[in-house]
């Protein structure tokens, strides 16, 4: 149990990392340009390090009773849904982050108010 919890919880961490470095990347290359491959890369790098922090502290380390591809795949099916719902979040904190909206056609649309600055008279 102790396993799955130190698993769980570096799990989502590195999750939401993986997220923002996902955000950034697409921010500086693509322009703003979602990038699919991108999710394919995340989830990869953060099922390893899932599968791999349950295997060491789960003692399987040293005593090889499954085979890594075996804990690879259970942590690849319990992660998924973690991993869209993280996204989800993070797509929403990266919205209400922005200052602006933006149209399809890359216009701005408006300016959200409280970034309107107040001019006293």
């Amino acid at each position: 149990m102790f396993a799955f919890m130190i698993s769980s919880i570096v799990g989502i961490i590195a999750i939401f990392c993986s997220l923002f470095i996902k955000f950034e990347l697409e921010r500086l290359i693509g322009r703003r340009k979602k990038i699919f491959f991108l999710h394919f890369a995340n989830i990869s790098i953060t099922n390893v390090v899932i599968a791999s922090a349950y295997y060491v502290f789960s003692g399987m380390f040293e005593t090889n009773a499954h085979p890594f591809y075996l804990i690879y795949l259970a942590s690849l099916e319990a992660m998924l849904p973690i991993y869209v719902v993280c996204y989800l979040i993070y797509e929403h904190y990266e919205q209400a982050k922005k200052k602006y909206v933006v149209s399809e056609d890359k216009k701005v649309l408006y300016v959200k108010p409280k970034y309107f600055r107040k001019i006293s008279s």
